[in-house]
């Protein structure tokens, strides 16, 4: 009885916490990594980037670029804004591009490397 009183206790506290599903506070933002010397990123930049940033504001979720200079190494905070500074130590990036971060604010959701892969995990995400 007592086991089956604590699971009870846990699963309500749990719910209280997170409601009824793990929501985002809203201010939705897609980082695009991309790098000075990185023919994937040109070839996302003229074939794709037009269309994503349109679903992304479908999404209400805002767009931005971060220019590296070279795909080897994504993980210098002088390449970023400074209120991006915080992407690559907290994302634990270090290198590949082109490389999409979704953030909840400032909460990196998720970090994905590569076009094709990261369209389908963040238009899932924010689904």
């Amino acid at each position: 009885m007592l086991k089956y009183f604590t699971k009870l206790i846990s699963a309500v506290i749990l719910v209280s916490f997170f409601g009824n599903s793990i929501g985002f506070a809203g201010n939705m933002t897609v980082v695009y990594i991309g790098a000075k010397n990185c023919p994937n990123c040109r070839k996302y930049e003229a074939n794709d980037e037009q269309n994503f940033v349109k679903a992304l504001k479908s999404k209400k979720t805002s767009y931005k670029t971060v220019m590296v200079e070279s795909f080897a190494d994504i993980s210098q905070e002088a390449d970023y804004p400074k209120e991006l500074k915080f992407i690559p130590k907290e994302g634990q990036l270090s290198r590949g591009t082109p490389h999409f971060v979704l953030l909840d604010g400032k909460n990196i959701i998720l970090s994905v490397k590569g076009y094709d892969y990261a369209n389908h995990e963040i238009m899932q995400t924010l689904n």
